[in-house]
């Protein structure tokens, strides 16, 4: 008979292997891993379909070979925003068994309120996750009652390892778009969250983009949180911003920080792409009037009537 597997010390092992393979950090791998088997979970609650991914593990699973690092999972959630219900939702989620040697610490769960200028209103569940004997803290960031355009997706999340896969819901990449938009006209001149420009151009170098999906998603998403369209070039988009002497400390101390695939020039070339991919949605969301165009990452916007069915 053979003696039972010490599957943790094997996954443990496997993920050194991965960390050493791609010269990342292990608990940068530990935590992406973790959090993986968190949504695997959630794949398999009954809160699947009221916990809706978005953020950085997003762009993991859109793009995992370029994806800046995360070290948390943000979702959107519908009904009751109550701490104690969030937290006894995730005790639920995190004690569902699954045989990939993470052991979540369900003693360890809060849930607290995010402050509102904490980047918005919503719940914060922590707690830790042990791969034997190695720990990750866990982070969750819930926000409630945003717009989704067109609608959810589901998608298959990339397995670091030979595990099955989590299939989840997320946001489609117009209402990405929409919401981190609003969140760099709305911060304006005090926006410290490059990552959210950087996420921008990504997009804006790696999708095709329906021009009236992503209009109607602007549209929605300024609306739900009470911001004006602006009628000019947005402020933080334009020189000015740029050689703001906290800009040029923050983007250069996030380029330091993360190991980015996707390169750009500077944050001034930054701004000219986001301006040509931003601001033909920007004012037909601000008209209403009709955006016949795609957007082509190799050619810009391109009229629907140009492209070949």
């Amino acid at each position: 008979m053979k003696p039972p597997r010490n599957i943790a010390a094997s996954v443990r092992q496997k993920l050194l292997n991965v960390a050493k393979v791609r010269a990342a950090d292990f608990q940068q791998i530990g935590t992406q891993y973790s959090l993986e088997r968190l949504l695997y979970r959630i794949s398999i609650s009954e809160h699947r379909d009221r916990l809706i991914l978005k953020g950085g593990l997003l762009f993991l699973a859109w793009q995992a070979d370029t994806a800046r690092p995360t070290r948390d999972a943000d979702f959107l959630s519908f009904g009751s925003s109550d701490t104690d219900e969030m937290k006894k939702a995730f005790q639920s989620i995190l004690s569902l068994p699954a045989d990939d040697g993470v052991q979540f610490d369900l003693t360890a769960i809060e849930a607290t309120r995010i402050r509102p200028e904490d980047e918005y209103d919503g719940v914060r569940v922590t707690t830790n996750a042990t791969i034997s004997g190695a720990r990750f803290p866990i982070q969750v960031d819930i926000g409630f009652g945003d717009a989704i355009t067109p609608g959810t997706q589901e998608i298959h999340f990339p397995t670091l390892l030979d595990q099955p896969a989590p299939r989840v819901l997320s946001y489609p990449p117009e209402t990405v778009i929409a919401e981190k938009l609003e969140a760099i006209i709305s911060l304006g001149d005090i926006n410290g969250r490059l990552k959210d420009f950087y996420d921008l151009g990504v997009i804006s170098r790696t999708f095709e983009i329906n021009g009236g999906i992503l209009a109607k998603a602007i549209a929605a998403t300024f609306a739900r949180r009470k911001t004006d369209l602006p009628e000019a070039e947005p402020p933080s988009l334009m020189p000015a911003f740029a050689n703001l002497d906290t800009t040029k400390r923050n983007w250069n101390a996030f380029i330091r920080r993360n190991t980015l695939a996707v390169k750009f020039a500077s944050f001034e070339a930054l701004q000219e792409e986001l301006l040509t991919f931003l601001q033909p949605p920007i004012a037909a969301a601000r008209t209403a009037e009709a955006l016949n165009a795609r957007w082509l990452p190799e050619k810009g916007w391109v009229s629907t009537s140009a492209i070949p069915s």
